[in-house]
């Protein structure tokens, strides 16, 4: 009995301590939902189109939260309460890449100015990509998405589509993902991911090679490569002239967590 007092105290520190959530309410004049209609995507389309840079994907957050901030709220809270588990495979899939990404902005959003993701963990719950949403009929965060979508499609071209908003991780579209075009889309956003500079640096030797892989694929590795293969025969499948290479030692660029902003705010030491 003695140990009561204590431990109520952990579990009262440990819940004060978790994720913080965020809820958007009912959306207003946002189109009905329907189980049998796929979830409108357009008003992404607008908020995207509206903040992303098209050539190098940095976003404009103050734009954003000047001129966009309801219709991305509007947007979420459809999400909220969205049927989707009671649509098609494509329809899900699209949803849940839309959604991880609107996410991530309004996130980011709520925290600017911020420079780095990584200044944003806490010991108790990670950091701003482990804030809960109400998503779906739950509470999610990005990197729950992000498992649900490997787990229930098993589709790691996803991952080149789903964006954490920051230097090393793909760069986000100024267009949300549509179900008539996503296998095409997936295919571009794998490709052109994979042949970044900054992804991956084949360095030959004599004695055969190494790897130099973006941060990324280490924190994805279980999206990319399957059980018994190597992460570059798992990354072949969707670029053929790495298989040569599979046997490559690897090796790891540092985590680069800078967000991708039109305007940054100064370093520290600046």
């Amino acid at each position: 009995m003695r140990f009561t007092l204590p431990v109520l105290i952990l579990v009262l520190l440990l819940a004060g301590c978790s994720a913080p959530k965020m809820h958007f309410g009912a959306p207003p004049d946002y189109p009905a939902l329907d189980p049998k209609r796929p979830f409108d995507h357009l008003l992404l389309d607008e908020v995207l189109a509206g903040v992303v840079d098209p050539i190098d994907g940095r976003v404009d957050y103050e734009l954003l939260e000047d001129v966009y901030l309801a219709d991305i709220d509007a947007y979420l809270a459809a999400a909220g309460d969205a049927p989707a588990d009671r649509w098609s495979v494509g329809d899900q899939k699209t949803f849940w890449i839309n959604v991880h990404n609107a996410a991530v902005l309004r996130l980011i959003m709520n925290e600017w100015p911020m420079r780095d993701l990584a200044a944003t963990g806490t010991m108790f719950h990670g950091d701003l990509l482990d804030s809960r949403l109400w998503l779906a009929g739950q509470w999610r965060s990005p990197r729950d998405i992000e498992a649900l979508v490997l787990r229930r499609f098993g589709d790691p071209r996803a991952f080149f589509a789903m964006s954490c908003g920051t230097m090393d991780s793909p760069v986000l579209r100024n267009e949300a993902y549509h179900v008539e075009t996503i296998d095409i889309r997936l295919n571009l956003a794998a490709d052109e991911f994979l042949h970044r500079p900054d992804a991956i640096r084949l360095e030959h030797n004599r004695n055969g090679g190494t790897a130099v892989l973006s941060s990324y694929f280490q924190q994805h590795r279980e999206a990319f490569a399957a059980k018994g293969q190597s992460l570059l025969e798992g990354l072949a499948r969707y670029r053929p002239d790495l298989l040569p290479f599979k046997d490559y030692a690897i090796e790891f660029r540092a985590s680069d967590g800078t967000i991708r902003a039109t305007d940054l705010p100064p370093a520290a030491n600046d």
